[in-house]
């Protein structure tokens, strides 16, 4: 039993929840923390699924004031659907690896995925983009009634 107070994150998977570790937080030089997760799980025997977990929650209202050509009221609306935070979320796994090998293989897909993303994430601009998209992608569920 969890002392109160001690939350488990959990990963969800379609109606499978896996649980999650908070191995690393990455301070990132635009203002924003990057939180990695392991989320790997045994899938036989001795063999498992590495999973890598990179999650970031971008403030709505941080970027709000560098969007242009929006409709305020559904803007609003998107925000009160989403909350404070709309979230960047990026998994990566590698599957039927042996058990001895799989945290190094965990590391090996956090130091990759750094090296990939972190130019990408750090932008002075992925806030803003990253929300904007987000509300694009909002208001055409809307206009399709999803």
């Amino acid at each position: 039993m969890l002392h109160p107070g001690i939350k488990l994150n959990v990963f969800h998977v379609g109606t499978m929840t896996l649980p999650e570790e908070l191995i690393k937080v990455v301070e990132i030089n635009n203002g924003l923390e990057l939180k990695i997760f392991d989320a790997s799980r045994i899938a036989a025997a001795d063999r498992w699924q590495v999973c890598m977990l990179a999650r970031m929650d971008i403030p709505v209202n941080d970027a709000v004031k560098y969007l242009k050509d929006i409709d305020i009221v559904t803007f609003y609306t998107f925000k009160s659907a989403v909350g404070k935070h709309v979230r960047f979320e990026k998994k990566l796994v590698r599957n039927f690896i042996e058990g001895k090998v799989k945290d190094a293989v965990l590391e090996e897909m956090i130091a990759s995925f750094l090296s990939d993303s972190i130019k990408y994430l750090s932008h002075p601009d992925f806030s803003r983009k990253y929300v904007l998209k987000q509300y694009n992608e909002y208001k055409k569920k809307k206009t399709w009634g999803t």
